[in-house]
């Protein structure tokens, strides 16, 4: 009987650590992410409208500035802490007729937060700003 409650006391010991340890990594990283600079970095990112990404639209996150990927127009800089803390200065330069981008940068403007996460083989990034969503871009291959 001893042996039993033993058992049953070191089994239920070692689930609640093992609960309380994944439990603890989801919740560091949902405040804390040291890969999240890197992984916005890794490959473009087409803004999702009704669901679906607009590939023609995709923009690239990379050495501090958004630029687009079919003109090649700089719609400003960023910054990106591992904190998700999002922040974006919009550039002055004029976006061509027919060049996708402004909408990206108004949206940009408004945000103050980052987040990414992976859903099956999608990988989003989700912009918020003053408590809502402004805009969800996901990951397309350059």
């Amino acid at each position: 009987m001893v042996a039993v409650l033993l058992a049953l006391v070191f089994g239920g010991a070692g689930y609640a650590y093992r609960y309380a340890r994944d439990h603890t990594d989801q919740a560091i990283h949902q405040v804390i992410d040291t890969q999240l600079p890197q992984r916005v970095q890794a490959h473009a990112w087409a803004p999702v409208a009704h669901g679906r990404p607009k590939p023609r639209d995709a923009v690239v996150f990379d050495a501090g500035r958004v630029d687009t990927v079919r003109c090649h127009v700089g719609l400003g800089s960023y910054r990106l802490t591992v904190v998700h803390g999002f922040s974006f200065t919009a550039s002055t330069a004029r976006i061509r007729p027919g060049c996708p981008g402004a909408l990206v940068r108004r949206a940009l403007a408004k945000a103050s937060h980052a987040a990414d996460a992976t859903d099956g083989t999608a990988t989003t990034l989700t912009f918020t700003g003053s408590g809502r969503t402004v805009l969800t871009l996901r990951g397309v291959p350059r």
